[in-house]
């Protein structure tokens, strides 16, 4: 299995807060990514408005695997209130 496999499989599903509770996983990416996350999370950026903003290939690649998490979920949750 390639390394970046693996890493899809283990993201989970987080809220917008837990990206900046995770600086393991931006630790390819200058140091102010972790606070630039915070500063724009507190301006209620979206992901999408935040993966524009920034240049950190790692930190995009770890906001992109957010979106396709909740994407999953959501869909998830859907097919479970149709089926109700």
């Amino acid at each position: 299995m390639s390394r970046t496999n693996k890493m899809i499989k283990e993201v989970k599903p987080v809220n917008y807060i837990n990206i900046v509770d995770q600086p393991k996983l931006l630790k390819n990416d200058h140091p102010g990514s972790i606070d630039e996350a915070r500063k724009l999370i507190e301006e209620n950026q979206t992901i999408k408005e935040i993966k524009e903003r920034t240049n950190k290939p790692a930190f995009k690649f770890y906001l992109t695997q957010i979106e396709k998490t909740l994407a999953d979920f959501s869909n998830k949750s859907r097919k479970r209130k149709a089926e109700e």
